[in-house]
């Protein structure tokens, strides 16, 4: 993991793990790739089919998620003990969020095979809470 700068992000003692490049202080969107092989495949194996994407990507933060759960991971579905790994990774998103003050449209989902199944159900998640999180908020600021 220290080879591929590999970083956790944890909730409730629980944690993902992925691995960042591109604009890391001042993004305009955010690239969120899950991977399509095992885990047995090294991160840059796992990010080849974006290699020739990255001189197009000069104002893109990517993070790039590790399904490490399980010999050949398990669709990023739950940790070790159980623990539902989607709210660590809404979590993680929604604080990149705010923290660049992007907007909905600005995240960006991306996964083939495997990943094109995680990501698609993480388009859907993030987008529904983020919806009702601004709605939350917007009504906490007209009370």
């Amino acid at each position: 993991d220290q080879k591929h700068s590999i970083i956790s992000h944890s909730l409730e003692k629980e944690s993902v793990y992925y691995s960042v490049y591109g604009n890391i202080h001042s993004p305009n969107k955010i690239l969120i790739t899950f991977p399509g092989v095992s885990n047995l495949d090294n991160v840059h194996h796992r990010l080849s089919a974006l290699t020739s994407l990255h001189s197009k990507l000069k104002n893109v933060l990517v993070i790039a998620f590790q399904d490490k759960e399980g010999v050949y991971g398990n669709y990023m579905f739950k940790t070790l003990t159980n623990y539902r790994i989607r709210p660590i990774v809404v979590s993680l998103i929604y604080g990149l969020k705010t923290k660049f003050s992007l907007k909905n449209e600005d995240i960006i989902f991306y996964g083939n095979s495997k990943g094109a199944t995680i990501a698609i159900d993480y388009i859907l998640l993030v987008k529904m809470i983020m919806t009702l999180l601004a709605l939350f908020q917007l009504r906490i600021f007209l009370a």
